[in-house]
């Protein structure tokens, strides 16, 4: 994994608390040796919590689309200023780089919305579509679109089996549509290699489903993920845990 951050005082400071994986850009042009390296690995954006850190993420991740997650200090501070403590605690709590600019993009737009705001007419509501053709339709049509695969008996089978064999062992099999083992690696690896990889269909981990691991494989089409523990999350991804195999 890699740990981007906006100037070298920021480098500095994470080095203190032993992080080292970590590359400064000095400013929002991104040099192509960078851009590479975020196609092959799992990299984290990591900024101030500021208006700055939102306005170099939104350019960077135009530029360097390869950004999975976002990092940011505690709103008001600087990452080279921030304390061991602060430190691991923001990047503990990142956000896929999506869901981060959603999210701020909803607090500008809240923090606007009262001047911009026009009171809807009673007639907007009388004549605004509902049942069979309406806005609640298409919500349950998406939900059906993001509804995860279903596992046969024969897949939970084989997924148990290798889920057995990797106990212990910290280390996650992918696999392939036909179920055959396209390669094996340490958990922590796990989300780097996948970045790496053409249509990994499932993987099998001896560690926890979790929402960054999710978002990874999602993101390059699993569509089976399976651990000795699991998060609940909503996703198109079908997700199991070893009491979902069954016995």
């Amino acid at each position: 994994d890699i740990i981007i951050v906006e100037g070298r005082a920021d480098v500095v400071n994470l080095l203190k608390f032993g992080i080292r994986n970590t590359i400064a850009i000095e400013g929002t042009s991104i040099p192509p040796a960078i851009s590479n390296i975020v196609k092959e690995k799992v990299a984290t954006l990591f900024v101030d919590g500021d208006r700055g850190g939102q306005l170099i993420s939104k350019e960077l991740l135009q530029k360097a689309p390869g950004i999975d997650f976002i990092a940011s200090a505690p709103e008001g501070k600087e990452v080279e200023e921030l304390t061991k403590k602060e430190v691991f605690k923001a990047l503990r709590d990142k956000s896929p780089a999506d869901q981060f600019m959603s999210r701020i993009s909803k607090d500008s737009t809240r923090s606007s919305g009262s001047s911009r705001y026009k009171p809807r007419d009673s007639r907007d509501r009388r004549e605004r579509p509902s049942g069979r053709y309406g806005r609640r339709d298409s919500r349950r049509s998406s939900s059906r679109d993001e509804r995860p695969p279903r596992a046969t008996v024969k897949q939970k089978e084989s997924f148990k089996k290798t889920l057995d064999s990797l106990v212990g062992t910290r280390a996650a099999c992918i696999l392939d549509e036909n179920g055959e083992v396209l390669g094996k690696v340490p958990v922590t690896e796990l989300e780097s290699t996948v970045k790496t990889l053409d249509n990994p269909h499932a993987i099998v981990l001896d560690g926890k489903v979790d929402s960054n691991l999710n978002y990874v494989a999602k993101k390059k089409g699993v569509k089976y993920l399976v651990g000795t523990d699991k998060e609940e999350i909503r996703t198109s991804v079908c997700i199991m845990d070893k009491n979902d195999l069954g016995k």
